[in-house]
C-alpha cells in the first residue's frame, strides 16, 4: 500500500528545562500552554485549514452528508426535557422540523391540547444573538415556569421566569449560575448554584460556588446564600469543591444536601427541616458519608432509598429511617448479583421499580412487591431503559427503552401493563432492516472479558475489507448504553462500514470492580482493553 506524505504544520517550540528531585526533564511544547501566544495562535490557524483541507475532500463526503441531512429532516419534531407537576400540568420542549431551537410548549392535562408558551427568538431580538434553551422547571403548583437560556454555546446562560398566568417573562433575569434549580415547596421561589467566576479562561472558574435562595420579585444582585464553604465552615468544603440539594416533593418533611467532594467517588449527604429551605442557615446532620458508597438515591417519606456499592461491587439497594436508623446502618431492599449491575431506580405509590443491566447493553426491569423482584416483560429487548417517576405519591411512571437499532420509545405502566406513550413521533428508518448486532466478550491482555458492540449490515462478507468505526470510553464509571443514532453511526453502517463499542475498564459496565480496573495505577488496563477488541476485529477479518 503506497505510504501518503503529510505535511503537518510544524508546532513551535520552546524547550524548558526543569528540575524535579534531581532529575532533569526538558518540556519541548510549553510554549504552546499560551493561548494568547501569536506564534501559537498562528499554529492553531494553520493546523484547523490543514484538516479542513483534508476532511472536505475526502472521497463520497459529500453523499454521506446528504444522505444524514435526508434522515434528520424525516423527523417532524422532537419532544425533550418533559416536566409533569403534580396535579398533572405538562411543560415540554419540542423542536420542530428545520428550526434552529427549541420552544417551550404547555398542556393543562396529558389529553389538552399544546400551547406554545415561550419561543427563545423573541427573547432579547435587539441583541441579534442566537438564543437555545438549556432546560426549563415548572414550580410545583404551575404558576411559574423557569428557563435556562444561553447563546453562542456559552456554558453558564440565565435564568428567567415566565408567569403562566399572564404568559409574560418577569423583569429579573438571574445570570452566574448553572442550569438546574429546586423550588420551595410553596412554590414563591426556587434554590440555584451561583457561579463567583464564569470566565473561561480564569483559573477559578467552577471554584467557591454557593446554594442561593431566591423569593420571586425579590432583586436578584442581593445573594441569599444558605450553603457554601462559608456558611458552613464546620463541613471543611474547599474551594474546588461544590454543594447541592434534593428536594422531591413539596409535602416532604426533610430537605437533603450534599457535597461534591473532590477526594471521594460517592456521594456525603445530610438532612434538615424543610422549614429552612426558605430561611436561615440550616443545620445540616449527617446521613450518608461518603465510606457508605451511596449513589444518588429518593426521599419516602423520612426514609431515604439509595444505591451503594459498598460490600457489593455490581450494586444494591438500601434505605435509612431518618432518626430511627443510626448513621452506618441501613437495610437492603434489592440484593446484588453476580453478573447484572443496578443501574437505575424510580419510586412510585406502586412500589419501587428499578434495572438490571449485564455487560452494559442489555437491560430488565423489574418491580418490587412484598420483598420480592417481579420481572416486568418488555415488548422488545432493551439495550438500555431510563426511569422517571411523579413522585412516591403518585403511581405515574415513564419509562423509556432503546436500543442500537431500535428508537426511544415511551412507556406508562398501567394495570400491570406497558402502554405506549410517546410525545415525539416513532419514524421509520427502513434504511437499516438489513442490520444486526453481535455483542461479545473479547479476552484482553491479562485474560479478563471486555464487552464488544458490533453493528453491519446483515451477510457481509468477513474479507477484512470493511471502513470500521470504533469507540470507547472508560473513565468515570461511565458507561456507554445502546444509543439509536439514524443520523451519524447509523448511517455509517448503511455505506458498507462497521461501528463497534468497546466497554473498556474504567467504566460503568460491569459495575465497581471494573470501573476500578480501569482507574489511577490502573488505567493502562483501558487502552489495552481498546486494543485487544481491535485486534479480535482484525482476527476475525472484520476489518485491517
Amino acid at each position: 500500500m503506497k505510504q501518503t506524505k503529510y505535511n503537518y504544520p510544524l508546532a513551535p517550540s520552546k524547550p524548558v528545562t526543569e528540575d524535579y528531585f534531581g532529575t532533569k526533564i526538558t518540556d519541548h511544547y510549553r510554549n504552546l500552554e499560551n493561548l494568547k501566544d501569536p506564534e501559537v495562535q498562528d499554529w492553531f490557524q494553520a493546523q484547523g485549514e490543514y484538516a479542513k483541507n483534508i476532511l472536505e475532500n475526502i472521497p463520497g463526503r459529500d453523499r454521506l452528508i446528504k444522505q444524514m441531512e435526508d434522515l434528520h429532516q424525516r423527523q417532524a419534531f422532537n419532544v425533550s426535557n418533559i416536566n409533569v407537576t403534580i396535579d398533572d400540568q405538562c411543560f415540554f420542549l419540542k423542536k420542530q422540523r428545520r428550526a434552529e431551537s427549541a420552544q417551550v410548549f404547555y398542556r393543562r392535562t396529558e389529553q389538552s391540547e399544546e400551547e406554545l408558551v415561550f419561543d427563545p427568538k423573541d427573547y432579547k431580538p435587539e441583541t441579534q444573538k442566537k438564543y437555545v434553551i438549556q432546560s426549563i422547571s415548572p414550580s410545583w403548583d404551575g404558576r411559574y415556569l423557569v428557563i435556562a437560556i444561553t447563546n453562542s454555546g456559552i456554558e453558564f446562560g440565565e435564568l428567567i421566569i415566565l408567569d403562566l398566568s399572564t404568559r409574560k417573562l418577569l423583569p429579573y433575569t438571574i445570570t452566574h449560575c448553572y442550569k438546574q434549580i429546586t423550588w420551595f415547596p410553596n412554590s414563591s421561589g426556587f434554590v440555584y448554584t451561583h457561579c463567583p467566576v464564569i470566565d473561561v479562561n480564569s483559573k477559578n472558574l467552577h471554584n467557591d460556588t454557593k446554594l442561593v435562595r431566591y423569593s420571586i420579585g425579590d432583586d436578584p444582585k442581593q445573594l441569599d446564600v444558605f450553603f457554601s464553604k462559608d456558611t458552613h465552615p464546620q463541613l471543611n468544603i474547599t474551594s474546588i469543591e461544590g454543594v447541592y440539594i434534593h428536594l422531591f416533593d413539596p409535602l416532604d418533611k426533610y430537605v437533603l444536601g450534599g457535597v461534591y467532594r473532590t477526594s471521594m467517588p460517592h456521594v456525603e449527604l445530610y438532612y434538615t427541616s424543610i422549614d429552612q429551605l426558605e430561611d436561615g442557615i440550616p443545620d445540616w446532620k449527617p446521613l450518608l458519608t461518603a465510606e457508605d458508597q451511596a449513589g444518588y438515591g429518593r426521599l419516602n417519606g423520612d426514609t431515604y432509598v439509595y444505591p451503594t456499592v459498598k460490600n457489593a461491587p455490581n450494586g444494591e439497594l438500601r434505605s435509612i429511617t431518618i432518626g430511627r436508623e443510626s448513621l452506618g446502618t441501613s437495610t437492603l431492599l434489592v440484593e446484588t448479583e453476580v453478573d447484572t449491575i443496578i443501574d437505575n431506580f424510580a419510586l412510585t405509590s406502586e412500589g419501587l421499580f428499578f434495572t438490571r443491566v449485564r455487560n452494559g447493553v442489555e437491560s430488565k426491569l423489574y418491580l418490587l412487591e412484598d420483598g420480592k423482584e417481579i420481572n416486568i416483560p418488555l415488548p422488545r429487548p432493551a439495550g438500555s431503559i431510563s426511569l422517571a417517576s411523579k413522585g412516591v405519591s403518585y403511581p405515574d411512571i415513564l419509562i423509556t427503552i432503546t436500543g442500537w437499532l431500535n428508537p426511544p420509545t415511551q412507556y406508562k405502566y398501567v394495570n400491570k401493563q406497558l402502554l405506549e406513550a410517546n410525545m415525539s413521533p416513532l419514524d421509520s428508518y427502513p434504511e437499516f432492516d438489513d442490520f444486526v448486532v453481535k455483542e461479545v466478550l473479547v479476552k484482553s491482555h491479562d485474560g479478563e472479558e471486555v464487552p464488544l458492540s458490533i453493528i453491519h449490515k446483515k451477510g457481509i462478507e468477513l474479507d477484512g475489507q470493511h471502513p470500521t468505526l470504533m469507540s470507547g470510553y472508560g473513565s468515570n464509571n461511565y458507561s456507554i448504553p445502546p444509543r439509536f443514532a439514524p443520523f451519524d453511526k447509523l448511517v455509517w453502517v448503511a455505506q458498507g462500514g462497521i461501528y463497534c463499542v468497546a466497554h473498556v475498564r474504567g467504566g460503568g459496565e460491569k459495575g465497581e470492580e471494573w470501573f476500578q480496573a480501569g482507574r489511577k495505577a490502573n488505567k493502562p488496563n483501558t487502552w489495552k482493553d481498546f486494543i485487544a477488541c481491535t485486534e479480535y476485529l482484525i482476527s476475525e477479518n472484520y476489518t485491517c
